[in-house]
């Protein structure tokens, strides 16, 4: 047994107490700690430490890879945010083996053309940490009238640095050397194109890029452009002729007379009549790797104003059915003319070409030599810009409205009964004065959205074609009857709709000017044979008449 020793002031012990084992361990274990476990407890602190560094790490890593997989698969998009513009492309030398060229033009940042949201802000937090972007391999495409439309060089420019930023234009101006890849061609245009000074081209070609960011990831991106280019040949025929008109007129006989009114700007004299040449007009068939031919042009006028303004006139005879121009292609109902027709009415820009037919003999001594090869051997497409421009739907008016309630009783509450009604409905359609033939509208199929100060009230929605009658009472009208009924006629907001019959009721007012916004199917018959438009999208404000 211990004790508890106390010394006094004399130097001797005292006992005050007995000293238990549990104080000594108490003790013991107070001055033993920093000893024996002290290295163990920092190992569990380090371990610990080590797995939390290793969890964020590959919680890093996931997240980098989600993103950078995002990018990835949506690059095409991430190609919106940036449009690179030329402002001059000038030839300042040309050799046997290539191009000396200067450009210069700008790259411009908007981050609000990529869609959707969620890769525009993963894309702005990603390139938000650097403030500049390199660009490598900048390059495009030259084309030259070598009449089969092969590419003559490639201009690939070195690095350029550009700002990042949401908005922000980055100018870059350098000379380039292109080395040929057809140089006969090149060689050849000169000849005929030796002024010091050409007309500005527009050409548009695919150009691409590469961005690298911290010099590891590679994102390619495509740009298509319009450029201009400053002393150098005609790039593209597509370029060099407008089309200014197209006039379709009825004829007596069996067939109907066009005339085609094409003009450009080119630096040279010239004016003659050429009697000789003939002229194809194709159209692509319905598998459209094959044209079909639905003209010939068999004279036009060639003539030089004092402005060098090249003026031609062609005059045609179109044949009429039997030819493959109304054969429907693959069972589809649908034909080439129908598919024309129709993409001139949806805003598509339908191809149309135009090719030379003549023996040189009886040209060589009216046009110079290369004239001669562009008129003889080049496909000239015609863009047909003239037909979206329309006013497709001029007004609507409602001639008749007849209310059938088939419940008895309720007829003064007819039309918050669900009454049963048909409307006859006049539509004037405006057709563009290239249809100068009969054409009768025999169906149609409406699926349209009325508003009223931006709120949607009451649609027509058909799914099947209904029976219609028309009359044209100029060339550019034609005057569409139809019934509409209830079963077509849908109400979106009952709150607005009765609204617009309050009005009608109380100020007895006869006409009402609405937003309708949808699409119309036509069936048609004309000289040309059966016609469809097909889905024709509508948006504008129409007057209604009651």
């Amino acid at each position: 047994m211990f004790f508890l020793r106390k010394s006094d002031n004399n130097g001797e012990n005292s006992e005050i107490g007995e000293a238990t084992p549990l104080l000594l361990n108490k003790r013991r274990i107070l001055f033993e700690i920093p000893t024996f476990e002290w290295d163990f407890i920092k190992k569990i602190i380090i371990v610990i430490v080590k797995k939390i560094i290793i969890f964020y790490l590959f919680i890093f890593i996931i997240l980098l890879s989600l993103i950078s997989l995002i990018l990835y698969v949506n690059k095409r998009n991430l190609s919106e945010g940036y449009k690179v513009s030329f402002e001059e492309i000038d030839v300042k030398n040309v050799t046997k083996d290539g191009l000396n060229i200067w450009i210069t033009g700008f790259v411009e940042v908007d981050y609000s053309n990529i869609k959707p949201k969620i890769v525009r802000k993963v894309w702005k937090g990603f390139t938000g940490m650097m403030g500049n972007l390199n660009i490598y391999g900048l390059n495009f495409n030259i084309y030259l009238p070598d009449y089969s439309e092969k590419k003559v060089a490639t201009v690939i420019l070195s690095k350029i640095e550009i700002d990042i930023r949401d908005r922000h234009y980055t100018n870059f101006n350098e000379m380039t050397f292109s080395k040929f890849d057809n140089s006969m061609v090149l060689i050849e245009s000169l000849k005929h194109f030796s002024q010091e000074k050409f007309y500005d081209i527009k050409i548009s070609r695919d150009a691409s890029f590469r961005l690298h960011f911290f010099h590891f990831l590679v994102f390619p991106v495509s740009i298509g452009r319009m450029t201009s280019i400053y002393n150098f040949p005609e790039t593209s025929l597509d370029k060099v002729f407008d089309m200014n008109s197209l006039v379709i007129k009825d004829s007596s006989s069996d067939y109907l007379n066009a005339e085609i009114q094409l003009s450009t700007k080119i630096d040279f004299s010239i004016s003659t009549y050429l009697p000789y040449l003939t002229w194809n007009v194709l159209v692509p068939s319905c598998d459209e790797t094959k044209h079909i031919k639905i003209a010939n042009i068999k004279s036009y006028f060639f003539y030089i104003k004092s402005s060098k303004r090249l003026n031609i006139t062609l005059l045609s005879r179109i044949i009429l059915p039997n030819n493959e121009l109304i054969d429907v292609c693959n069972d589809t109902g649908i034909s080439p003319l129908n598919r024309i027709v129709s993409q001139c009415f949806s805003k598509n820009y339908p191809y149309i070409y135009i090719i030379g037919d003549a023996s040189e003999t009886s040209m060589e001594s009216y046009v110079p030599s290369w004239l001669f090869r562009t008129l003889t051997t080049t496909e000239i497409p015609i863009p047909l810009y003239g037909f979206p421009k329309i006013n497709f739907i001029k007004s609507v008016k409602i001639d008749k409205f007849v209310v059938e309630d088939n419940k008895k009783g309720l007829t003064r509450s007819a039309f918050w009964s669900s009454p049963s009604f048909y409307g006859i409905v006049t539509v004037k359609i405006g057709f563009p004065g290239t249809f100068d033939f009969y054409i009768n509208v025999t169906h149609i199929c409406l699926n349209i959205e009325l508003s009223n100060d931006g709120i949607p009230f009451s649609k027509i929605s058909q799914n099947d074609w209904v029976s219609s009658t028309s009359l044209r009472p100029m060339p550019s009208v034609l005057l569409l009857k139809t019934k509409i009924y209830d079963k077509y006629f849908k109400i979106l907001n009952t709150t607005a709709f009765n609204k617009i019959l309050k009005e009608i009721i109380l100020h007895r007012t006869n006409n009402f000017t609405f937003y309708i916004k949808g699409n119309i199917s036509l069936k048609l018959d004309s000289r040309l044979g059966f016609l469809y438009f097909q889905n024709v999208p509508i948006s504008t404000n129409v007057l209604i008449e009651y």
